[in-house]
């Protein structure tokens, strides 16, 4: 998005324009939520944290839609855009879910991903 950066951390996300060091946005997320992921995914921000929903917003700061997720905690959260045709939008957690969206309106599937007691060896 040019010069824009958005940060989130233990407050309210916000976005910065780069070029003039000034704060554009500032993200009216939840009473009590603490942001720990933030990322640009098309012309919105996407902001995941601890509250089990992944938050789409406009980059002046109206919320677009909040999507549940597996995670009461998340952590990450990562857009595939090498490809125009297939963007899919996952966030990782607290949990051993992955919650996966390729329309970002809503969540499409989960996939688990097995712990060590649950893997098979090959010996």
């Amino acid at each position: 998005m040019g010069l824009l950066q958005v940060c989130g951390g233990s407050s309210a996300p916000c976005m910065y324009h780069l070029g003039s060091f000034s704060k554009t946005t500032t993200f009216p997320v939840p009473q009590g939520m603490v942001t720990q992921g933030a990322i640009f995914a098309g012309e919105n921000v996407v902001t995941v944290g601890s509250n089990q929903s992944i938050h789409h917003w406009t980059v002046n700061g109206s919320l677009v839609a909040a999507v549940p997720s597996d995670q009461t905690h998340a952590f990450s959260v990562a857009v595939n855009n090498r490809s125009p045709q297939y963007k899919v939008l996952t966030v990782t957690g607290d949990s051993a879910n992955v919650s996966v969206s390729v329309n970002f309106g809503y969540k499409a599937f989960s996939l688990t991903v097995p712990g060590p007691s649950q893997r098979h060896s090959n010996n």
